[in-house]
């Protein structure tokens, strides 16, 4: 089963900027789906969803609440279910179809844990 949105965390910070440890506070995506024609992808971290779409590559981040394997946010729904998935253009193979759905239009894709 996915464990998707486990939240991956670095937290290695300090005040000073410009300190030659410093580093920064991130979250990086537990999961990252993406189809074609029209190319997209969606990121879902543990709180939001970021999907990119088209060609200029215009990106929309909301909040997301999660029920089973759907991630639901206010326009979006990300659906995720298990098994083979093959890129409809590499023929490349994925652990997961993913399947992005809003009021006007439907995504499928292939996606992957990244944790």
């Amino acid at each position: 089963m996915l464990s998707v949105l486990s939240g991956v965390v670095g937290c290695n910070t300090t005040d000073d900027p410009h300190a030659s440890n410093a580093t920064t506070k991130t979250i990086d995506p537990s999961f990252l789906g993406s189809g074609n024609e029209p190319p997209w992808t969606v990121a879902l971290y543990p709180t939001k969803l970021v999907l990119t779409r088209g060609y200029d590559k215009q990106s929309i981040t909301q909040p997301i609440v999660r029920y089973g394997m759907s991630f639901m946010s206010e326009e979006y729904t990300v659906s995720l279910k298990p098994g083979p998935c093959f890129d409809s253009m590499s023929g490349k193979k994925f652990d997961t179809t993913v399947v992005v759905s809003a009021e006007k239009e439907t995504l499928h894709g292939c996606g992957q844990e990244l944790n």
